[in-house]
């Protein structure tokens, strides 16, 4: 959850007692993240930095298991899928609490990008290694 009030939604998985993700997003910093962290807050921590512009701030994350909705059909469902959307928000969220001076440090950082390069997104982290693109 970010300070804007949207979810940034990703499908976790585990391989080898690590945990990674599947993401897509205008924002490449935004997209999945390969098996290697040891937790679901590790690989929420990940997406901290990359998710920072001058309207966004990861805030907090939650882990839900779609099975939990039973025979619901929502992977080839044409219509919303209100009752996912309900669930998402319904499950707990723990915090994810980082400084004002490093949020502060991270708008500048994007700022400075997007006056020099006005399209496009930052990839200045020295993670991405990490992520698949």
């Amino acid at each position: 959850v970010s300070q804007d009030g949207l979810d940034h939604v990703v499908f976790i998985f585990r391989k080898d007692g690590r945990w990674g993700s599947v993401g897509r997003s205008r924002d490449v910093g935004l997209h999945g993240r390969r098996p290697v962290f040891r937790n679901p807050r590790h690989l929420a921590w990940s997406y901290h930095d990359p998710y920072v512009d001058t309207t966004a701030r990861l805030n907090a994350y939650g882990v839900a298991n779609l099975q939990d909705l039973g025979a619901y059909d929502w992977r080839f469902s044409p219509r919303h899928l209100w009752k996912v959307s309900r669930h998402l928000y319904a499950m707990p969220h723990r915090p994810l609490v980082s400084s004002e001076k490093r949020y502060r440090q991270l708008v500048a950082r994007f700022q400075e990008f997007r006056r020099r390069q006005p399209e496009g997104a930052p990839t200045y982290f020295p993670d991405r290694h990490l992520w698949m693109l």
